[in-house]
């Protein structure tokens, strides 16, 4: 997957969250001890995949790795942003990219059933990320 970010520290991220272990470490820092107890991080393993737009490709970049969840097939789908401002769709984005992501495993898979997504975006601004976090927090009236 080429690195073309185009912020050194961004590069430099990416770079580090390509090894499993970084990844593992992130994971252990990151997530809630329910969703981490049922994930076997000894089954990272780096899917050489993206799902970010041509268009976006110059501001963004992704790492999809793939795990055991419960036993069965999981997915780690990280979003790297390279600006520090936010985006107001991004929940949007990341529904698209998991959508992707389920139609590449329904492809190359015999199961019915789309594995868990679990979306982690790095977001590099000076303040905490102003935008929504959720699909929901995108809706009116939800």
């Amino acid at each position: 997957m080429p690195m073309n970010i185009s912020q050194p520290h961004d590069l430099l991220v990416k770079s580090a969250l390509s090894h499993k272990e970084v990844m593992a470490d992130l994971l252990r820092g990151r997530l809630p001890g329910k969703i981490l107890k049922r994930l076997d991080l000894s089954t990272l393993r780096m899917e050489k995949r993206s799902f970010v737009s041509d268009n976006l490709r110059a501001s963004h970049s992704d790492i999809v790795y793939s795990l055991k969840n419960g036993g069965k097939k999981g997915y780690i789908y990280l979003l790297l942003e390279a600006q520090s401002s936010y985006d107001k769709t991004m929940p949007i984005r990341l529904m698209e990219y998991n959508c992707r992501l389920w139609r590449m495993h329904q492809k190359n898979s015999k199961e019915d059933a789309m594995p868990p997504v679990i979306n982690l975006v790095l977001y590099s601004g000076k303040n905490p990320y102003p935008g929504p976090k959720t699909l929901l927090d995108c809706l009116q009236n939800p």
